[in-house]
């Protein structure tokens, strides 16, 4: 969770030590399962968080190679919260972030499918989400969380970017700034229309 936190305020090298304790420490004779507070796969949640940083940090081939790596772990778990934290959280925006449309459609009809399936209406959302960035795109429900907004705006999506900006006033370093923007080959959150809304990449 610290390493989690430290990427979303931005600061990947932190959060990179951190999750590398976490990974050094699963090495343990002692652990019997990944199961954790989420009820989904730990592994799963590690390399979710691990091909972020990796990507924010300049790294897309080995965050593209985690990608997919995560997408077959969680298939062979076949645990529905594991393969829709794992899809949407990493595979997903990586696939996104680099171009490879055709996985992010294919993984983004995986987790469709299953969240719509289970009733798992928060990640449908982020199915809801992905698919509008395929071109399918639909007004995204009132209770869309600030995580997912941040993520959509990052691939240059047509949300409401207001809350972005008076956020980034007081948080230039957040993981979600124009600078990771640009790193993300994403719309810079700069470039908004007149309605204050990213452009539809």
């Amino acid at each position: 969770m610290l390493a989690l936190s430290r990427h979303f305020l931005g600061d990947q090298d932190a959060a990179l030590e951190l999750l590398n304790k976490v990974i050094s420490g699963d090495q343990s004779a002692e652990q019997t399962n990944h199961t954790n507070h989420a009820q989904v796969d730990g592994k799963t949640a590690v390399l979710s968080l691990l091909m972020r940083i990796l990507w924010l940090k300049g790294d897309r081939d080995t965050a593209m190679q985690i990608a997919s790596e995560c997408a077959d772990h969680v298939r062979e778990l076949k645990h529905d919260l594991t393969t829709s934290y794992g899809l949407a959280i990493g595979c997903i925006p990586i696939a996104f972030w680099a171009g490879r449309l055709d996985l992010a459609r294919h993984w983004t009809e995986i987790l469709s499918s299953t969240t719509a399936r289970r009733g798992l209406r928060h990640w449908h959302r982020w199915a809801s989400g992905f698919e509008g960035m395929l071109g399918r795109w639909t007004k995204l429900p009132q209770d869309t969380s600030a995580m997912q907004l941040e993520t959509f705006a990052m691939m240059g999506a047509p949300v409401d970017m207001g809350w972005i900006r008076e956020r980034l006033k007081s948080e230039p370093t957040t993981w979600c700034s124009s600078k990771r923007a640009r790193i993300t080959n994403a719309e810079p959150l700069s470039s908004l229309d007149e309605e204050g809304s990213a452009r539809l990449a």
